[in-house]
């Protein structure tokens, strides 16, 4: 049902681009040969591979000398959560309404997070805990590279794990 109802959409996209090279084929035909290849690109991207990655999420973790077991679990979750957004991030990813201009930026920002989570610095996870409300940079990203329900999972579970470290 899906990828019927993309394929409408790009049916109806492509007609349009039929009626402005019409209109405008004399004068502007270089706007034309960039909607084309601009549907073209949207095509490419839109029925490639989008399958959706399974999320798991270890709570299984040795407790440290400086941490409670209880937090520690948590903080460990957390990181895996931040994991698997991380991991979804790629160079391709579409990053449009977020005040990053490339992934990778937010990939390395995230990367030096974890790091930091990791070895308890608990600082960056205020940073996450705005990143993860909707309309926000991660529901964004999700929305844009077709993984916005695993982003809900894990915006719950994110949600969930972050409040009880908080009360």
């Amino acid at each position: 049902m899906k990828k019927q109802k993309w394929l409408l959409l790009g049916i109806i996209s492509f007609v349009l681009i039929l009626l402005v090279y019409f209109e405008f084929y004399l004068t502007r035909p270089l706007i034309f040969w960039t909607w084309v290849v601009l549907y073209i690109l949207a095509n490419i991207k839109m029925f490639g591979n989008n399958e959706s990655q399974d999320i798991v999420i270890d709570l299984e973790v040795e407790p440290s000398d400086n941490v409670s077991n209880s937090e520690n679990r948590k903080s460990q979750a957390l990181v895996e959560i931040l994991k698997n957004i991380q991991s979804r991030i790629t160079v391709d990813s579409s990053v449009g309404f977020t005040n990053y201009t490339l992934p990778i930026e937010l990939y390395k920002e995230m990367e030096e997070d974890i790091k930091s989570i990791e070895n308890g610095d608990f600082e960056g996870l205020k940073k996450y805990y705005l990143m993860f409300l909707p309309t926000s940079i991660f529901q964004e990203i999700a929305i844009a590279n077709d993984w916005s329900e695993d982003y809900m999972l894990l915006a719950g579970e994110f949600d969930d794990i972050y409040n009880s470290t908080n009360t």
